[in-house]
């Protein structure tokens, strides 16, 4: 890994590589799914999407299936 740096959401000093929206069912089911693999929730969001990190830094969304 060398010189890596986690990205630094939602400031751009260490930009993040890339952005994946991922579409759930229950916003609830999937935040303990990706809570219990290392997600950290950061308290992002509105009633239709909700922001997480994965465990390297990257932010990832969960989004209802019609958003």
């Amino acid at each position: 890994m060398g010189d890596y740096r986690a990205p630094e959401w939602p400031w751009q000093d260490v930009p993040q590589q890339s952005h994946l929206d991922v579409k759930v069912d229950d916003l609830d089911v999937g935040e303990a799914a990706v809570l219990a693999i290392g997600a950290v929730v950061t308290g992002s969001g509105t009633d239709t999407f909700r922001v997480y990190l994965d465990p390297g830094g990257h932010p990832f969304c969960l989004i209802r299936p019609n958003d």
